[in-house]
């Protein structure tokens, strides 16, 4: 057929004709009406195309009369060239050439239409195609888009799924794996759906071919019967058929006598077979995904404002920072004179609860730090959040101790060697084992004036250094009489020292040693001939300005520095007067019982030292308040799922190919336009064409079906004609047409399929 914008292809060689400039199907006609004959070229054309006209009718026969637009073989010879000048079946004494113009000019014009015809039967396929595909795809970027986590390091340190969320082969998605495996298991199923529409869009291309294959009689390019049926039914998607026609030519012996197979049931079995590809690749993406998705915890980090942050620092009540000694008779805040008694009593009930971990408010700690094991003050942690991380402030103690037994001259006295004397120094002497039943101050012949004889076997000091020679005594104390001496001015409260040096002179009973070990070798004990063990063991505490992480219900990132002045310090310390009602201390027996099941004199002060830090915390803390955090973050815990990204850019492919396979084969089937009308071909490759040409060969007398065109299956009403399935001789059976009513009058009998 010729161009859109040409002459009739019987006119294109013609002189006249070849410099007509065309600019649309009615312009060579107009262009040629327009030129006048005013040269010998000219006229010896027209006179050219009267005589070829007169000379071909008069030559023209009967059965060369019956016209074919579409360019059948007579005589394989294609229609168009030496044939255009017949007789036409429908014009009786026309020349064919004065039709043929008017007709060639007809289909030119018509070409547009018939591709707009052909798109409309392309639409429902191309939108299952496409609007399937598409819709998976914007249902994953979606997904994607809203519900994909960011990740995000959060304040402290890496929220659980951090490290997951930073892998670059995956994603993490905050919705359930079984959305995703839901979309993806559609993908998969649709795909499998989607054959029978890319065959439909196949089955233009396939009729054309099968069409251009019968015009040039080529027998080996037009299938068998069974071809045929082998190829309607690929052409419909069929597996079973695909199959049949894989063992046709390949695996069973009757392929040694087959015929040859036709180029169109060739390329549409292959098409049949690319589409099974697809599919299956559309299945193994979708498997990849499935086997590689994973749901693991991962927590949201969401940074607390200013306005939202808690309370969960601790430090000196208001109380304790405004209160002068001079106003307290020197006392620090732990003996305050100035309030109410119900109001000390709340104190040193606080004090209480905390040394023995009951309070409701606080609690102590014990965590390792740059300087040492320290004693935390923390908020009541049972009562946190799990989810809520900060960072605050608070107070820490920390207490470091050694033993000094060698350097304090041990010595036994008394009835039975039943005592022991040390001097360590002019500040810390005396002896263990004589009970102190003066409990005074004044000075004595067993202890200096300012230590502290909490019994028989405990004795203490405190001093501002570590060998012991000076007495720290911020009150005033007369260092000879142990009582207040005006002469003596109180320290100030900005001359109080932070590192306060304690001396402990001990005794315990070598039944309450831990079993299978031997003190007596250890130079750090003291051993009499009675079954006592007596050391000396020197420490020194001082109070920290601490800040700590709390992150996930564990104490991180610890940074203390010394107080800038002994305040908090002196807490501890004031609390201590020279008379006392008990006379004992329960905290510091309980203490020494503790220590004293140590393998040895230096793991006997290490665990004092552990184990007085608290004491002085509980003393302190009940005289403490909330501070706010510094920074605080709330963890949202979430199962999300991990999804392997080149799986997902897999599936993603799989389904760009179907869109793309969808525009490649409608583009084709638009493009069978430019050499015909072959919807009608089109719609006989189908059960339905095959059917109603089977009934209209059953049902006519002549050999040949009438060759009229096929009605469109949604316009078919009213149907009067039965087939029926009749039994033969053994055992066959055979199809049977009966007309019905307005069929009867087709035929005089009932014809057999």
């Amino acid at each position: 057929m010729g161009s859109q914008d040409g002459p009739p292809r019987h006119l294109r060689n013609v002189p006249a004709f070849r410099d007509l400039r065309i600019g649309s199907p009615n312009s060579w006609r107009n262009s040629l009406h327009r030129r006048q004959p005013n040269s010998d070229s000219q006229a010896d054309f027209y006179e050219l195309l009267d005589a070829s006209s007169t000379r071909i009718d008069r030559t023209a026969t009967p059965r060369s009369s019956a016209l074919n637009l579409d360019g059948q073989l007579e005589g394989n010879k294609l229609f168009g060239e030496t044939s255009y000048a017949e007789e036409a079946a429908d014009h009786p004494g026309i020349s064919q050439t004065k039709v043929l113009a008017g007709s060639s000019e007809e289909t030119i014009t018509r070409q547009p239409c018939q591709r707009i015809a052909i798109w409309k039967e392309l639409w429902l396929p191309l939108l299952c195609i496409h609007g399937s595909m598409l819709l998976l795809l914007g249902t994953l970027a979606v997904l994607i888009a809203v519900y994909r986590v960011r990740p995000d390091r959060g304040l402290f340190a890496d929220p659980t799924g951090f490290t997951e969320s930073r892998q670059k082969a995956f994603l993490l998605l905050r919705i359930p794996a079984t959305w995703l495996t839901f979309v993806t298991g559609r993908a998969t199923q649709v795909a499998s759906l989607l054959a029978g529409f890319l065959m439909q869009l196949w089955t233009w291309r396939a009729a054309q071919t099968m069409v251009e294959a019968s015009k040039m009689s080529s027998q080996d390019e037009m299938p068998t019967p069974y071809q045929l049926s082998l190829l309607i039914g690929i052409l419909l998607g069929s597996t079973d058929r695909l199959r049949r026609y894989i063992s046709y030519r390949c695996f069973r012996s009757q392929r040694r006598k087959a015929p040859r197979s036709s180029r169109v049931l060739l390329h549409a079995s292959l098409m049949l077979c690319l589409c099974f590809l697809m599919a299956t690749m559309m299945f193994s993406a979708d498997t990849l995904v499935h086997y590689t998705t994973q749901t693991v915890q991962y927590d949201q980090v969401n940074v607390d404002t200013t306005n939202s942050l808690q309370a969960a620092g601790r430090g000196l009540s208001e109380e304790c920072l405004s209160l002068k000694r001079a106003n307290n008779f020197g006392y620090p805040c732990s003996i305050n004179n100035l309030i109410s008694d119900n109001e000390y009593l709340i104190e040193h009930n606080e004090m209480l609860f905390l040394y023995h971990n009951s309070s409701i408010f606080s609690e102590i700690r014990m965590v390792a730090s740059d300087v040492g094991d320290v004693a935390l003050l923390l908020p009541k942690t049972p009562g946190l959040s799990p989810y809520v991380d900060f960072r605050a402030s608070t107070i820490g103690i920390t207490t470091k101790c050694k033993p000094v037994t060698p350097s304090c001259n041990f010595g036994v006295w008394g009835p039975d060697d039943l005592y022991s004397g040390f001097y360590c120094s002019p500040g810390f002497w005396g002896s263990l084992g004589q009970a102190d039943t003066a409990n005074t101050t004044i000075p004595g012949t067993d202890f200096p004036a300012l230590g502290f004889k909490i019994d028989s076997n405990l004795l203490l000091a405190f001093f501002t250094d570590e060998n012991l020679t000076i007495p720290y005594n911020p009150f005033g104390w007369n260092p000879e009489t142990g009582a207040p001496d005006p002469n003596i001015p109180l320290m100030p409260d900005d001359k109080l020292i932070n590192e306060i040096y304690v001396a402990f002179a001990t005794r315990f009973a070598s039944t309450a040693i831990l079993a299978d070990v031997d003190l007596v070798l250890d130079a750090g004990f003291f051993k009499g001939p009675n079954p006592v063990y007596d050391s000396v063991i020197t420490c020194s505490y001082q109070s920290l300005l601490v800040e700590y992480t709390w992150f996930n219900n564990t104490i991180s990132d610890v940074q203390a520095v010394p107080a800038p002045n002994g305040t908090i310090s002196e807490i501890w310390h004031g609390s201590h007067i020279a008379s006392t009602v008990s006379g004992t201390s329960s905290t510091l027996q309980t203490i020494l019982k503790q220590a004293a099941v140590q393998n040895s004199s230096t793991a006997f002060a290490e665990m004092w030292a552990d184990l007085y830090s608290p004491v002085i915390m509980a003393t302190i803390g009940g005289l403490s308040s909330s501070r706010g955090n510094l920074r605080q973050q709330t963890r949202i815990p979430q199962l999300v799922i991990k999804v392997f990204i080149p799986g997902l850019v897999f599936l993603g492919l799989c389904c760009l190919g179907y869109i793309v396979a969808g525009s490649v084969l409608a583009v084709l089937a638009v493009r069978t336009a430019s050499r015909g009308d072959h919807r009608d071909a089109k719609t006989r490759l189908t059960l339905f064409g095959l059917v109603v040409w089977a009934v209209a060969l059953a049902l006519t007398s002549s050999q040949e079906p009438p060759c009229e065109p096929l009605s469109r299956e949604q316009d078919m009403e009213e149907e009067y004609d039965r087939v029926g399935l009749l039994p033969g001789s053994n055992n066959n059976f055979y199809f049977k047409v009966i007309p019905g009513e307005k069929g009867a009058s087709m035929t005089s009998g009932q014809k057999a399929l």
